[in-house]
């Protein structure tokens, strides 16, 4: 009895174990399809700036890019070299902009990674962009800037049929 329960136990573990498996390179093959097209949403779930601690969100931010055209609209956390001009937003906003994304896949690590370069409408300075997307497809971002502190987000991609 002890050894069909054994061999039972076995046979589902290996059942399970191969249909997470499938379900990555599903995941996998639908992220590349996304980033060859440059169709995807992320979902912001948390701000983490640096030396501060991290603030969770109720997803009310995104990244969004359709055709290779950015837009979004992310709050900032952080220090500034400098004062911002009046009327000048501290936010980090863009607005269908086009980006040329440089996209391979880590097979080391498992996971997209995803790099390009914006404009922010807010400071008219360039902000350089990392993100890195698990085949579960939960995101980090990080944000790079001149004359800011950079800043990281976690997010989750929205899966797209």
């Amino acid at each position: 009895m002890a050894k069909l329960r054994r061999t039972i136990t076995i046979l589902l573990s290996l059942v399970m174990t191969a249909s997470l498996f499938g379900q990555e390179i599903d995941n996998k093959k639908k992220i590349d399809k996304m980033l060859e097209l440059g169709f995807f949403e992320m979902e912001i779930t948390k701000i983490r700036p640096i030396g501060l601690p991290g603030r969770n969100t109720r997803m009310e931010f995104d990244i969004t890019m359709k055709d290779h055209c950015l837009t979004t609209e992310l709050p900032y956390i952080g220090k500034l070299d400098s004062a911002p001009m009046p009327g000048q937003e501290i936010r980090v906003e863009m607005e269908n902009q086009k980006v040329d994304m440089q996209v391979k896949y880590n097979e080391k690590r498992e996971r997209h990674e995803v790099r390009f370069r914006a404009k922010d409408d807010n400071s008219h300075n360039s902000v350089d962009f990392f993100i890195e997307i698990f085949g579960n497809g939960s995101c980090m971002i990080r944000l790079s800037f001149v004359g800011r502190d950079p800043i990281s987000y976690d997010g989750q991609l929205k899966f797209v049929e």
